[in-house]
């Protein structure tokens, strides 16, 4: 029990808990509502996906890359950095 306080509380795990949210955070922002049309019909995801239908569309709300600040995963790593910042400071 004290190995997963003090791995809880350690500074590698709010390093990479912060790398993580900074790159959903980075992804979150790209893949919005308003910039969807944009990247529909960029080159790269023409190789893979008809521009014309509604398959990438599909491909990215599944992945839940749309509202990406409401996933589970991303909620579950703001309460782990939180926990993270509580342990830290007690230690």
């Amino acid at each position: 029990m004290t190995r997963v306080i003090v791995f809880l509380g350690s500074s590698q795990l709010a390093i990479i808990i912060t790398l993580a949210i900074i790159t959903l955070s980075f992804i979150g922002s790209i893949f919005s509502d308003r910039s969807f049309e944009i990247i529909n019909h960029s080159k790269i995801v023409s190789l893979f996906f008809d521009p014309n239908s509604h398959d990438f569309y599909n491909f990215v709300s599944r992945l839940g890359l749309l509202d990406i600040y409401n996933t589970p995963l991303f909620m579950g790593l703001l309460i782990l950095f939180f926990i993270n910042i509580i342990l830290c400071t007690l230690k």
